[in-house]
C-alpha cells in the first residue's frame, strides 16, 4: 500500500484515541470529581478507575471502526462516598481493517472492600449496535450497583460475576448472541444499638469512677428525687449541714456493700478495722468475715 493509501485509510478510520485514567492512584484527595465525554466515529479505547480509599469502580470501553458515544463521571469527595456512572453506545463496522489495535468491548464494575463485594460485567467481540451502562454508589455502610448491556440488535459475548467474599454468595454470567442483561445489587449494613439487660447497671460504675474516686474532678450529676446536695454530700431533703457531715446521716445513702469511712463512702472490702483504727486493705490481701487474709490462702495474717 502506498503512503497516500495509508493516509486515506487513517482518514477513513478517523482519530484513534488511547486514554488511560488512573485518578485515585495518582491524585489521592487532591481531586474529588471527574467527567469524560467522547463522541465521534473511528477507533478508540478508554479506561477509567475511580478510588475513594476503600472501594474502586472502573470501566473499559473500546471500539474498532465504529460510531462512538462514551460518557463517564465519578466523585469521591472526602473519601466516605464513591459514585461512578458510565455509558457506552457504539455501532461498529468492518473490524478487519489492518492497523487498528483495538477490539470492540465494554467492561464496567466495582470492587468494594467495605462491603466485601466484587461485581462486574464484560461484553466483547461486539458487532452491530450495542448499548451499555453502569451506575455505582458506594459508602462504608451501603452499596448500590446497576449494570445494563444490550446486544439485542447486534451480537456480543458476555462474561460477568458477582461475589460476596464473607458469605461466598456468587453469581456468574456467560452468554453469546443477542441479549439484554440487567443486574442490580443492593447492600446495606445494619447499625445495631444493643441495650443492656440492666438499664441502670452503669450506676455502680458511676459511683466507683466518678464519685468515690477522689482523683476525678467535680462534675455534674443527677440528684435523685427526694435528695439534695448539702455540704458537698447527697443527702435526704431537709438534712442540715451538720447532719450531712455526720456518718450516721451519710449512711442513709450508702449503697449495699459500702460504708462511710472518715466521711468517705468506700467499698467494704477496701479497708480493715484493727483495734478501732481503719486501714486500707493492702494489695494482694482480702477481708474475710472481718479478718485480713492473704488472697488465695486460708492462713490468718492479721486481725
Amino acid at each position: 500500500m502506498s503512503c497516500g493509501g495509508k493516509a486515506r485509510l487513517y482518514f477513513t478510520v478517523a482519530i484513534m484515541l488511547l486514554i488511560a485514567v488512573f485518578i485515585g492512584a495518582f491524585y489521592g484527595d487532591s481531586i474529588d470529581s471527574f467527567t469524560n465525554s467522547i463522541i465521534g466515529r473511528g477507533s478508540f479505547e478508554q479506561r477509567t478507575n475511580i478510588h475513594n480509599g476503600f472501594d474502586h469502580a472502573l470501566d473499559v470501553a473500546s471500539a474498532a471502526n465504529g460510531q462512538i458515544m462514551y460518557k463517564s463521571s465519578g466523585t469521591w469527595g472526602d473519601g466516605t462516598k464513591l459514585t461512578f456512572d458510565s455509558e457506552f453506545e457504539t455501532e461498529v463496522g468492518d473490524q478487519n481493517i489492518r492497523g487498528i489495535p483495538f477490539s470492540t468491548k465494554y467492561k464496567v464494575g466495582i470492587f468494594s472492600d467495605s462491603m466485601k463485594t466484587r461485581h462486574y460485567l464484560v461484553a466483547y467481540d461486539i458487532t452491530g449496535p450495542f448499548v451499555g451502562s453502569g451506575h455505582f454508589v458506594s459508602t462504608e455502610l451501603s452499596n448500590e450497583d446497576i449494570i445494563v448491556m444490550d446486544s439485542s440488535r447486534g451480537n456480543a459475548t458476555f462474561r460477568g460475576k458477582m461475589l460476596h467474599e464473607d458469605t461466598l454468595s456468587e453469581s456468574e454470567t456467560t452468554a453469546i448472541g443477542q441479549f439484554v442483561i440487567e443486574q442490580v445489587l443492593n447492600q446495606k449494613k445494619d447499625v445495631n444499638f444493643n441495650l443492656t439487660l440492666d438499664p441502670l447497671g452503669f450506676c455502680a460504675g458511676l459511683d466507683r469512677d466518678m464519685i468515690l474516686d477522689q482523683s476525678i474532678p467535680d462534675g455534674t450529676y443527677v440528684v435523685p428525687e427526694g435528695y439534695a446536695i448539702v455540704g458537698g454530700h447527697i443527702v435526704k431533703e431537709g438534712t442540715t449541714v451538720e447532719e450531712a457531715a455526720s456518718a450516721d446521716t451519710a449512711t442513709n445513702i450508702v449503697p449495699t456493700g459500702y460504708s462511710v469511712v472518715d466521711g468517705q463512702i468506700l467499698p467494704d472490702d477496701s479497708f480493715v478495722n484493727i483495734d478501732g483504727q481503719l486501714y486500707e486493705v493492702p494489695v494482694g490481701y482480702e477481708m474475710i468475715d472481718g479478718k485480713l487474709y492473704e488472697k488465695g490462702c486460708t492462713k490468718k495474717t492479721g486481725d
